[in-house]
């Protein structure tokens, strides 16, 4: 048996061309964070809006998890932190098309730190029985408050032992009340006492 072929057995052939429509949909904008308003016990971050969103969304767990932002729609508070507590976020950008979701870099913002002063104390006095002591401080600020051994004694710098007769000690405690949330700054006097000397 034999096969015989025709080179011109292929001229009858017709070619179709096939067409793909391809739509290529715009990317969404990766949106820009920044940091507003900061207390020192709350942060505020800021964006703006990013080509071809419609919804945002924030992370402060790392991208674990999303919310909406409070109060929105570009910009997201966080509050009962901490004086000098840090805030990490991520925002989400979310859209229509192909390609609906940019997420930002992570970018953290710092409640302010609490401001330090200090006491100044006077020395811890060595005295005799009965011998008056006068205990003094001058605290690092314009306005304050003081509490010696534990009662509120409003801006009183000074505190009196008219006549100790043993060894004690004494504290003070200084706060600042334009940082409510700060620690007072607190100092231990040790009042050494002798005995009057027996002629």
């Amino acid at each position: 048996i034999s096969t015989l072929s025709s080179p011109n057995a292929c001229r009858r052939c017709t070619a179709t061309a096939a067409v793909q429509n391809v739509t290529v949909s715009q990317t969404i904008a990766q949106p820009v964070v920044g940091c507003g308003t900061t207390t020192q016990s709350s942060v505020e971050f800021l964006w703006s809006a990013a080509a071809g969103a419609t919804t945002y969304a924030v992370s402060t767990d790392g991208g674990a998890t999303f919310v909406p932002p409070n109060p929105g729609p570009l910009l997201h508070s966080v509050s009962g932190l901490s004086p000098g507590q840090s805030q990490t976020l991520i925002v989400r950008a979310s859209g229509a098309g192909a390609c609906p979701v940019a997420v930002s870099a992570p970018v953290t913002c710092t409640a302010i730190p609490c401001n330090p002063f200090t006491l100044s104390p006077s020395a811890n006095p060595t005295v005799c029985a009965g011998t008056p002591v006068n205990l003094t401080i001058s605290p690092s600020l314009a306005a304050f408050s003081v509490k010696w051994n534990g009662v509120a004694s409003g801006s009183q710098t000074t505190f009196n032992l008219p006549n100790p007769q043993t060894t004690q000690n004494v504290t003070v405690e200084v706060s600042d009340p334009n940082q409510p949330l700060c620690p007072a700054v607190s100092h231990i006097f040790n009042v050494t006492v002798n005995p009057v000397p027996v002629a």
